[in-house]
């Protein structure tokens, strides 16, 4: 890791959303073996322990992130 890319900030407030979605995007382009709290961190350029003040732990995160895509496909397929 850069210096640059320790420094970043990001540039709106983290929140539970942002964060499962986050981790959908590591999902998606590097599977479950990738999906660290340490990675996600790093992806949303803030501290760890931010991110454990929004989601308790790795199996709340996946849970979450299962709801939120099984909800957009139900979503997507009733709209068909």
């Amino acid at each position: 890791m850069t210096k640059e890319n320790r420094t970043r900030r990001r540039a709106d407030a983290l929140t539970q959303q942002r964060i499962v979605e986050a981790a959908i995007e590591i999902l998606d382009q590097d599977g479950e073996d990738a999906l660290t709290f340490r990675a996600l961190a790093a992806h949303l350029a803030t501290g760890s322990g931010a991110l454990y003040w929004h989601v308790a732990d790795k199996q709340t995160l996946l849970a979450q992130a299962t709801d939120q895509i099984v909800a957009a496909a139900l979503h997507e397929a009733a709209t068909r």
